[in-house]
């Protein structure tokens, strides 16, 4: 279902970025914003506590990473012009990271019970 969660989140924001679209302008960064946070909710309220103890640490490390991020995202909507434009890039990479980090851990943990992911 994650999967799913991140195509649909992706075709959205590719499907925009063909039409020009910079998530960091004032004119966009409430589409982007509102995208990263219906993604955040879809995915952070899927079921899986017959999950693994372990799997479902992981996978709350890596929900909170998107809802920190969906959380930056929405400050920047309500204020886009309160940090200068490099520490938004900055930020913004920071936030990437432990997003990826966090996905390669849940990865890893699925793994070892056998779940492998095909995109």
């Amino acid at each position: 279902q994650d999967i799913r969660n991140g195509q649909k989140r992706e075709s959205k924001l590719y499907g925009s970025l063909n039409e020009g679209f910079y998530p960091f302008t004032s004119r966009s960064i409430a589409e982007y914003a509102e995208t990263v946070e219906s993604y955040a909710d879809d995915s952070g309220s899927m079921s899986y506590s017959h999950l693994p103890p372990d799997f479902q640490i992981k996978w709350r490390e890596h929900m909170r990473a998107w809802r920190d991020y969906s959380n930056f995202l929405n400050r920047m909507k309500k204020h886009p012009h309160k940090l200068e434009r490099e520490r938004v890039h900055r930020l913004r990479y920071e936030y990437s990271r432990e997003i990826n980090t966090t996905w390669y851990e849940v990865l890893r943990v699925g793994r070892t019970y056998g779940a492998e992911v095909h995109y």
